[in-house]
């Protein structure tokens, strides 16, 4: 706590400004692990049928397309049953990343992170019963002679 104090403070010891509360940043950091775990939950998934490179890649373009998705849908689609759709089928990264609400001094309250938790909770069993299926009929030892 008093790192985060000491950074916010000129060298005479005088506040500069407004600092981040240690429960507030608690708060931010705790919504970062969901993300990791769903984003390994697909990666774990896709590992099963292709290589590291295309595995690497297509993550990148889900992440990347789950930070946009929610901009370009409402957009460019509006509100429909299309834009619904569209916009459930990619993980929304953007409720894991709260880095500008912790800039802006918004607290966080903890029933925002429980549904987040959820939310990739949801998204992680997906991804793990697509595993499960591209699971089934993989060969794991391909040759062993």
């Amino acid at each position: 706590m008093n790192i985060v104090r000491l950074a916010s403070m000129d060298q005479d010891g005088h506040s500069v400004g407004n600092y981040v509360s240690p429960y507030a940043l608690l708060m931010v950091l705790l919504l970062l692990f969901p993300a990791v775990w769903l984003m390994g939950a697909i990666s774990a998934a896709l590992a099963v049928r292709i290589d590291f490179v295309s595995n690497l890649i297509i993550c990148l373009l889900l992440f990347i397309l789950g930070l946009v998705a929610q901009y370009f849908v409402t957009v460019y689609m509006g509100s429909g049953i299309l834009a619904s759709f569209l916009s459930v089928i990619v993980p929304n990264w953007q409720y894991f990343w709260l880095a500008d609400a912790l800039a802006n001094g918004v607290t966080v309250p903890v029933s925002y992170v429980i549904l987040s938790l959820l939310y990739s909770l949801f998204y992680t069993a997906i991804w793990f019963i697509w595993a499960l299926f591209f699971f089934q009929d993989a060969e794991l030892a391909r040759d062993s002679r």
